[in-house]
Parts: structure tokens; sequence; C-alpha cells
């Protein structure tokens, strides 16, 4: 299994039990769709990110990589400004305790994304 698999992995088996606790701590049945999509869009974005480092990670320009991080890091505020606004607009929901579980994934996909990018720079500039 290579290294992004696995991160992901642990990532999604440390992310799950804090959902659950959060979700716990909130409505449980009022927030389990934006927890799945805020998931699943973070799980897409994140492969996005690893097919499009893949691509050039033997990109004989090196500042790439520092272009596709900040282009990533924009990416994924965008987005999520959309799924908080997307989400207040179709479920009108009572309080804003949602941002939470989304704040919780936007945390454990930044951290496993950084992870994931350092190690890969620090492979491709041993070979």
């Amino acid at each position: 299994m290579n290294l992004y698999l696995k991160g992901l992995i642990i990532t999604l088996a440390g992310l799950l039990p804090v959902l659950f606790l959060i979700l716990q701590l909130l409505k449980p049945s009022s927030y389990i769709d934006i927890t799945l999509t805020g998931t699943g869009l973070f799980i897409v974005l994140s492969a996005a990110l690893y097919f499009v480092l893949r691509y050039f990670a033997r990109h004989p320009n090196k500042q790439l990589f520092t272009s596709i991080t900040m282009i990533n890091i924009l990416i994924k505020i965008i987005m999520t400004g959309l799924l908080i606004f997307g989400y207040i607009r179709e479920a009108a929901p009572a309080d804003n305790n949602f941002v939470m579980i989304i704040l919780a994934i936007y945390i454990a996909f930044t951290i496993f994304e950084t992870w994931f990018m350092t190690q890969l720079a620090q492979s491709q500039f041993r070979k």
C-alpha cells in the first residue's frame, strides 16, 4: 500500500472518532449530512492533490511544488466556504454548530496533506 493510502486511512481512523464525539455533543441526526458531505469533499480534494503531485513530482521546476501547495490551500478555502454557504442555504440549520464539524475535517486533512507533501518532497530531493 502506498504512502498516500496509508496516511489517508490513518487520517480517517483518527477523524471518525472525533466526528462521532462532536456529533454526540450536538444533535447527531441534524448534522450527519454535512459530516458525510464534508468528509467526501475533502477526500476528493486530497485525492486530486495526490494525482497532481504525483504527476509533477519529478518536474525540474522546484517552484512548481510550492505553487501547487498554494493553489491547494486556496482551493480548500474556497471549497470550504462554498460548503458552508451551500449548507446554510439548503439545510437552513438552527445554529452554527455544524462549523465545528467542518473545522475538524479541515484540520485533519490539512495535517494529513502537509505530512504527505513533506514526505513526497523529501523523497524527491533524496533522488
